[in-house]
């Protein structure tokens, strides 16, 4: 993509948001419906030799912020890229934020605890409370079926149908995830969102007794 023709592939009812390469390859793009009023972040929008991204806050009908990203990681400089990404998952719109990233990877998350990439890659995610909305391959050709195109979230409260479209348009089959927002119920009092729970300022004899009463009241079994 390159702003002069920006303007051909523009859709009725959406605003789109670009990042452009200085090359004649690569680039990112992202369409949002206008009535989310998306804003460009940009310091995690940008193309460099190990990631190209464009991430976007927009904010729902219920006037909450949200971030969505895209990520294009060419098969170069494995450790530039996962430094970068260390760098976007840290950021106040990212971890903060009810966020999805999505993207063409090149990772193949069917090799997850065969390849040390794949492995740190989903690793860091989960340790960012980003888990995979995809699990079945996105590239399939006569000899190999990979999952390279990924979609990550970090909101577990929310309803989601995931799936993937079986398309020609490329030689990337379309992933897609479809978020159902919870409506507020008129009257009732807000809930509040746990994503994780903080015991840094918990005492140790205090966090001793919690695991007890975990371990205690669980329920173990075989399979």
């Amino acid at each position: 993509l390159t702003t002069d023709i920006e303007p051909k592939y523009q859709i009725p009812g959406f605003t789109l948001f670009t990042t452009n390469n200085a090359s004649n390859a690569g680039g990112v793009a992202l369409y949002l419906r206008e009535s989310l009023h998306g804003n460009i972040i940009p310091d995690l929008s940008m193309c460099r030799p190990n990631c190209e991204s464009l991430f976007v806050e927009y904010f729902t009908n219920t006037k909450e912020s949200k971030t969505i990203g895209i990520i294009y990681r060419r098969e170069t400089d494995v450790r530039g890229f996962m430094t970068e990404l260390t760098r976007i998952l840290g950021h106040s719109k990212v971890n903060n934020k009810n966020c999805l990233i999505m993207g063409d990877f090149n990772i193949n998350l069917i090799e997850y605890g065969k390849r040390a990439l794949v492995t740190d890659l989903v690793e860091l995610m989960a340790d960012h409370s980003f888990f995979s909305c995809i699990n079945k391959p996105t590239r399939v050709t006569n000899h190999s079926a990979t999952i390279i195109d990924h979609i990550w979230s970090n909101d577990i409260a929310s309803e989601r149908t995931n799936g993937i479209l079986l398309t020609d348009a490329s030689d990337h089959f379309s992933p897609f995830t479809i978020n159902y927002d919870r409506q507020p119920v008129p009257g009732k009092q807000k809930t509040t969102k746990i994503q994780f729970r903080d015991y840094k300022n918990v005492p140790d004899p205090e966090l001793v007794q919690e695991m007890h009463r975990l371990c205690s009241n669980a329920t173990f079994g075989e399979n």
